[in-house]
């Protein structure tokens, strides 16, 4: 035979033997660079290349199996439930009007006019076959959300709650309590809580300053009612002294 011809023998050798053995038998064979596979046992190589395949087929399944493992229960549900599961985060802010508590009560209880003291509420309208049923929308920033909210208490003049029945998860209660030496006053009570998965109302819970911005927000809405409960307060009294 010529030299070309061995030469085209022996790659053909190569081949077939690296066509029987895993990556691992290859690397094996082909780190002896330029060596003749010839002088390899094909028996050897075959026995070899017959175990090492069937460990690593053992292997493969093995990690199969892991993959398709069911994951403990309990891990499962602590997994799920961290966005599943509907935590109520509240936040409460109180203030002192001067004012009488049935006028202060009058005057929030006008659920339709609540945008112009709270600015994220873009409208609240009440339905008109149902005065216990309204529908609220929220736009700030960028967010918009919708839901209809049902007062579950209401005790005029002590206390207001509702609670939403879809849309944005939320509930909340106003009380009025009234204060002062001859009972004039009012404090203003307002408590409200969103349900957020378990995971994001750990990271509100556990951020003071998300804690703030939420509280800042509610202590702006209640200031600024009670500057227009006050200057209604002041219209309606020079009203009644000019009658």
């Amino acid at each position: 035979r010529t030299s070309e011809g061995r030469k085209r023998e022996r790659e053909r050798e190569r081949a077939a033997v690296l066509m029987m053995v895993t990556k691992s038998e290859a690397c094996f064979v082909g780190c002896g660079g330029g060596a003749d596979v010839r002088r390899v046992s094909r028996a050897a190589v075959w026995r070899r290349s017959v175990c090492e395949r069937g460990a690593w087929e053992r292997q493969r399944q093995r990690v199969r199996d892991e993959s398709r493992r069911p994951v403990p229960l309990c891990a499962e549900r602590r997994a799920r439930g961290a966005w599943t599961m509907g935590v109520w985060v509240e936040n409460a802010v109180e203030t002192e009007i001067q004012a009488p508590r049935e006028f202060v009560y009058g005057l929030y209880s006008n659920l339709e006019k609540m945008p112009s003291w709270s600015p994220w509420l873009e409208s609240v309208v009440v339905d008109a076959n149902d005065e216990t049923l309204s529908t609220w929308k929220l736009a700030a920033r960028g967010i918009n959300f919708t839901w209809k909210a049902r007062n579950t208490e209401v005790r005029a003049p002590n206390i207001i709650a509702w609670q939403s029945e879809d849309g944005l998860a939320n509930r909340g209660r106003v009380t009025f309590d009234a204060t002062g030496p001859d009972g004039n006053h009012t404090v203003l009570r307002l408590a409200i809580a969103f349900q957020m998965p378990g995971a994001i109302a750990g990271i509100v819970q556990s951020n003071d300053y998300v804690k703030s911005v939420v509280q800042r927000t509610l202590m702006a809405d209640v200031t600024r009612f009670r500057e227009i409960a006050l200057r209604e307060h002041r219209l309606e009294r020079m009203r009644s002294r000019n009658t």
